[in-house]
């Protein structure tokens, strides 16, 4: 899935279907665990979070009932990333990432997940400062863990905070050195979208050569499947060549997911401000929408 990006998922879902009722009937909870994890993995492509978080829910509560520490802390890493891009308000995203940050849990990598999933969800709070805080402590975590693909995965936490604080400049920064680790670590899939959110960001920052260059990078390399990157990649060139087709285009298949975010920046392609707001207030994304407030009133 990782360095096969092309591959189709059913073969992973059909796994853990056929897995689940063997091992219902044979009372393994940490087997349920992973089963359930594996049958998530097919609602990132299609960016369905809340079913995402759904079935992370269901594992969890086998890895709980199996007593597996490290099992539960990578599972609540996974929810956190859930909450946090999909619909759940960010005030409730919260919430739930702090009660997990609580738990008794030593594991590093799963702090630093945690930590830069917060750092995100404070951002959009408009608490700049504190989101941060919270990825240098996540990166750092990281780095000292030798997590290079993590770390470069991660890296639109980082960069979305800065654009959410008015920064362009610095998430092209963050998102250039993720692609070049990522490629050079050869993790195509998460390299492809990174592409395109780092087309999207040198369109803010006003660079169109460069934007379109990493768009069709990001269009060449991305799965079919991939939801989040062939909205973005279209969303880019859209901004960068004044293209209302692949607008449009965006537009369609970023209402086929439940990811608010993907859905405001499609429609700010086609130049709804007013429905991007609306997206935005309803996540609890202050940031984002005071922004989009500032240019609604500039252009009256």
């Amino acid at each position: 899935a990782f360095t096969h990006p092309g591959e189709p998922l059913e073969g992973m879902v059909a796994v853990a279907d056929a897995s689940i009722p063997l091992l219902e009937g044979l009372g393994d909870d940490l087997g349920l665990a992973r089963a359930w994890w594996l049958k998530s993995e097919t609602h990132i492509n299609a960016c369905r979070w809340g079913a995402r978080a759904a079935d992370i829910e269901r594992a969890l509560y086998h890895a709980k009932r199996a007593n597996d520490i490290g099992e539960e802390a990578a599972l609540s890493a996974l929810l956190a990333q859930a909450l946090h891009y999909g619909p759940t308000p960010v005030p409730t995203a919260i919430e739930r990432c702090e009660e997990m940050l609580a738990m008794p849990i030593s594991d590093r990598s799963y702090q630093a997940g945690l930590q830069s999933t917060l750092g995100g969800l404070r951002a959009m709070e408009g608490n700049f400062d504190e989101a941060r805080s919270l990825w240098v402590e996540a990166r750092t975590m990281y780095e000292e863990l030798g997590l290079r693909a993590r770390r470069a995965g991660r890296s639109l936490i980082p960069a979305e905070i800065e654009l959410l604080a008015g920064n362009p400049g610095e998430a092209v920064a963050i998102l250039r050195w993720a692609c070049e680790k990522l490629e050079e670590l050869g993790v195509e899939s998460i390299r492809a979208t990174i592409s395109a959110f780092l087309a999207d960001a040198l369109c803010e920052a006003g660079d169109f050569e460069e934007a379109r260059r990493f768009a069709d990078v990001a269009a060449e390399s991305g799965a079919p499947d991939d939801v989040v990157t062939q909205v973005m990649w279209r969303i880019a060139r859209s901004k960068a060549d004044g293209d209302s087709k692949l607008a449009d285009e965006a537009h369609l298949l970023a209402q086929t997911t439940d990811y608010p975010d993907l859905k405001a920046r499609a429609f700010l392609a086609l130049g709804e401000l007013a429905e991007a707001r609306r997206i935005y207030e309803a996540k609890g994304n202050v940031a984002a929408a005071d922004r989009l407030l500032a240019r609604q009133t500039a252009s009256s």
